[in-house]
């Protein structure tokens, strides 16, 4: 989806997690080009069908493992926060998080549960 969308009526596609004590939302932010702009209607389509597509696949348990592997690598050899950061990260996590997932808060993936992904894909819904 992202692949075409580049070629055609967009230039780029991001996504973007915000998280905070209010829980989590999950932005899709595509920029368009001129083409995009003129039929807006097909671009919303295309996504539309691809989130139908991930739901009717379910889950890629390989894919997941893959993603699972590569956060817990980059959390492993990340640079640690200054004491500042460190301090304001954990406030804000005590604000929605149970004490033994303080230390890795969102950014690690402990215990792989692709049943978990799987009905948060399910929950997807078009907001009109």
């Amino acid at each position: 989806m992202a692949e075409w969308l580049r070629r055609r009526p967009a230039t780029s596609v991001r996504t973007l997690a915000d998280m905070s004590s209010e829980g989590t939302s999950l932005y899709l932010v595509v920029y368009l080009t001129d083409l995009g702009r003129e039929h807006l209607g097909l671009v919303l389509d295309v996504l539309y069908a691809y989130v139908a597509d991930l739901q009717h696949q379910g889950v890629d348990a390989k894919l997941y493992s893959t993603i699972s592997d590569i956060n817990r690598l980059e959390w492993d050899w990340s640079a640690p926060n200054g004491p500042g950061d460190t301090v304001e990260d954990f406030a804000e996590r005590m604000t929605r998080l149970l004490p033994g997932h303080l230390l890795t808060g969102d950014s690690l993936v402990l215990r792989k549960s692709p049943d978990l992904v799987g009905h948060v894909l399910s929950n997807l819904r078009r907001i009109t």
